[in-house]
């Protein structure tokens, strides 16, 4: 996870902040708590025990230690897309 940058969106329900947030990375990544399409799993910590009092900045920071984990750290990660999203073309 170092040197890189990972984007993500947090979407509150009409339930919020009784029911938890949906969370989602826009980039590519690999860890044991996001899905394929890069869905956080409701059932990971903090969003599996929400709370009233839980923010979003806990999320982060849950999400952050996740990345530190020595099980995630050792997961291969996606190539990162070129900055803009832009396609690159090799020429012959």
């Amino acid at each position: 996870f170092d040197n890189r940058i990972y984007s993500l969106e947090i979407e509150c329900g009409e339930t919020y902040p009784d029911e938890p947030p949906k969370v989602r990375f826009t980039t590519p990544i690999n860890m044991n708590c996001v899905e394929s399409d890069g869905t956080v799993r409701p059932t990971w910590g903090i969003l599996a025990r929400w709370e009233r009092d839980s923010t979003m900045e806990n999320i982060l920071d849950a999400l952050r230690k996740e990345m530190s984990s020595g099980q995630n750290r050792k997961l291969a990660q996606p190539a990162q897309p070129p900055p803009g999203g832009a396609s690159t073309t090799a020429r012959a």
